[in-house]
């Protein structure tokens, strides 16, 4: 059983995941699209890729693993509930698309 304090640390993680960049024209497209974003004041700002890059990768990881990681998944499904209105849809069907997922 975890005390309060425990809990606390752990509700104020933030999960990361760290994807290889491949040489592709998706890859080129999404750095631009990348935004910088301070994750602690006195810390150096970090390029963050944009949700939909998020969800086309996982997507794509999805599709190669034979379509059974759940984790994958629940991500992708995280990450669209999260953004809403504000994912870029047209842009995810043109990637999905060219990537047949």
């Amino acid at each position: 059983m975890r005390d309060d304090t425990e809990w606390n640390d752990i509700v104020g993680m933030l999960k990361v995941d760290l994807i290889p960049l491949k040489r592709r024209a998706f890859t080129r497209e999404e750095a631009h699209r990348a935004r910088h974003q301070v994750l602690e004041n006195g810390v150096p700002p970090v390029r963050i890729a944009s949700a939909e890059y998020a969800i086309l990768t996982k997507l794509e990881r999805f599709h190669i693993g034979g379509q059974t990681s759940r984790r994958q998944w629940d991500d992708i499904l995280g990450i669209m509930r999260r953004q809403g209105a504000a994912l870029d849809i047209a842009y995810l069907r043109q990637w999905a698309d060219t990537f047949g997922v």
